[in-house]
């Protein structure tokens, strides 16, 4: 009896050791928790209507916060090739501008859903977005196609724009 209880107690003591180094070996790791963004590229079209991938000499983009104020998240980047878009997580509107050079400038308007949903108690809450609608104007672009609604944190594209002609100066 005295023996079974000795290998008790041993194995108990092990168990608690045990569960005290994996407890602690595993940390929650918040840095894969990263924002959700709408993914894309520039494109023309060939004569036989395939999608052809460019890019755009010299892009600023910046998203509109109030009717008055925006904040730029690109800033004259040379041969941009693909974009990452954040959508705005208070409301459910977000206005991109796309400026071009000086003058030319479009201006893309996501509408959204935002839903909150929790991670961990280490990482906290995250956002699901999905777009519900879009439009823009055609300043300098010539349309949208809009490949996947659900915004994304792996470079899943989600848009492609499109130009008249090869968007590459």
């Amino acid at each position: 009896m005295k023996k079974f209880v000795n290998i008790t107690l041993i194995m108990a003591v092990i168990s608690f050791v045990a569960g005290m180094v994996i407890s602690c070996a595993e940390e929650s790791d918040c840095s894969i928790v990263s924002r959700a963004t709408l993914n894309g590229g520039f494109f023309s079209l060939s004569e036989t209507n395939k999608p052809i991938a460019g890019s755009l000499a010299t892009l600023t983009i910046s998203v509109r916060t109030t009717e008055t104020e925006s904040d730029t998240i690109l800033n004259q980047d040379k041969n941009v090739q693909s974009l990452s878009l954040p959508l705005q997580y208070a409301v459910d509107t977000t206005a991109i501008i796309l400026h071009y050079g000086e003058e030319i400038r479009d201006t893309i308007v996501f509408k959204h859903t935002n839903t909150e949903y929790f991670v961990s108690m280490d990482c906290g809450f995250d956002m699901l977005q999905v777009v519900t609608d879009y439009y823009y104007t055609t300043h300098a672009l010539d349309s949208i196609a809009l490949t996947d609604k659900n915004t994304n944190k792996d470079g899943t594209e989600n848009l492609r724009i499109f130009f008249p002609a090869a968007p590459t100066e």
